[in-house]
């Protein structure tokens, strides 16, 4: 009988001890900071960030890389998965640009030439800024701000921050409270990362609510 006994102590001795030896070494993932890349890279660019501890391939999923802002990513390594934000850029919308805007029922506004603008890179790396003012200083188009910030949010909508105040197509109200939806950016038929137009929505006690909607062409 204890001979039995022994046998088996000996037995689950070996299972155990065999078992620690054929257990996998846990990977880790080393990160070199934040991940900032550009609209239009690609996962390689990401994978630049990030090592294994045993040296093995990194795997990334989950970034749309033309869509501007904070994105949850994947990385995977082994037996290790781990959730990091990836951060895209909007500086490849900067620019020059035409700009057009239009009332409700399509008729343009920004008749003839010289409705240029330059749009810039905002304070944030995800923000681009829309003057008010176009290029040959003649004219403001919002005339209590100097300009528009749009901030991209990776897969949900870009937003631009309310404003209040006049709109040099309009006289009657002198000023409204504007929204902005229905913001589109993206490759042009260029090939070039663009912003391509947006909506504002204006409001003012006693009048009817109202809207314009303004196109953007990027010229480089």
């Amino acid at each position: 009988m204890k001979k039995g006994i022994f046998t088996l102590t000996i037995v689950a001795f070996l299972f155990a001890f065999t078992s620690c030896e054929t257990q996998e070494e846990k990977v880790t993932l080393n990160f070199s900071g934040d991940i900032m890349v550009d609209l239009g890279d690609t996962d390689a660019d990401v994978l630049a960030f990030v090592t294994a501890s045993d040296g093995s391939a990194v795997t990334v999923s989950g970034v749309d890389y033309n869509k501007a802002g904070e994105q949850m990513a994947t990385f995977t390594a082994g037996n290790t998965t781990e959730n990091k934000e990836v951060k895209v850029k909007a500086e490849k919308l900067a620019g020059r640009y035409t700009i057009a805007y239009y009332t409700a029922d399509g008729s343009l506004m920004t008749q003839g030439d010289g409705w240029k603008i330059k749009v810039v890179e905002g304070d944030a790396y995800n923000q681009i800024k829309i003057p008010s003012t176009i290029e040959t200083g003649d004219k403001t188009i919002l005339t209590d701000i100097e300009s528009l910030i749009v901030t991209f949010n990776g897969s949900k909508e870009p937003t631009i921050e309310d404003y209040e105040g006049g709109f040099l197509f309009m006289s009657t109200p002198p000023t409204a409270e504007w929204e902005f939806s229905e913001i589109e950016y993206g490759l042009d038929e260029s090939g070039k990362y663009a912003i391509k137009g947006f909506r504002m929505d204006g409001y003012k006690a006693g009048y009817n609510d109202f809207y314009y909607t303004v196109k953007l062409t990027k010229i480089k």
